[in-house]
């Protein structure tokens, strides 16, 4: 296991226990931060684990249609805070719990809060990005 999430929802903290630790793992020789949902929001999450020399800031997030502003906002937030990159996995399609349509918007935005590629609603669809 590579990380826990850290901030839980009010339902997810009924069945779940928190993370306490920001994680980081490499790949291909860059340190990747990693986060979820809700902890893209929190700053002291978003701290410690800029804190661990991350060249990269990961996450999966599920969102609403509506919600899809929210995401580039964290998104761009966290790139010109911390001087990285970000790269988001936002869920497409439903998901069965609670969520009949999800916003998607999987992407990277470079360091300076710039949109490198951001996909759409669609579910199965891939982006690559070089760092």
């Amino acid at each position: 296991m590579a990380y826990l999430k850290m901030s839980l929802g009010q339902e997810e903290a009924r069945h779940f226990d928190a993370g306490h630790a920001p994680a980081c793992i490499e790949v291909r020789g860059r340190r990747v931060g990693i986060g979820v949902c809700k902890d893209t929001r929190i700053e002291h999450h978003l701290d410690r684990t800029a804190a661990l020399g991350i060249d990269l800031y990961v996450a999966g997030l599920v969102h609403a249609p509506d919600e899809l502003a929210e995401l580039d906002t964290r998104a761009q937030r966290i790139a010109t805070a911390y001087d990285l990159p970000v790269a988001f996995a936002g869920f497409a399609g439903p998901t069965g719990g609670g969520y009949a349509q999800t916003c998607g918007g999987s992407g990277v935005w470079d360091s300076t809060g710039t949109v490198v590629v951001q996909l759409g609603p669609e579910p199965g669809t891939v982006a690559s990005v070089e760092l």
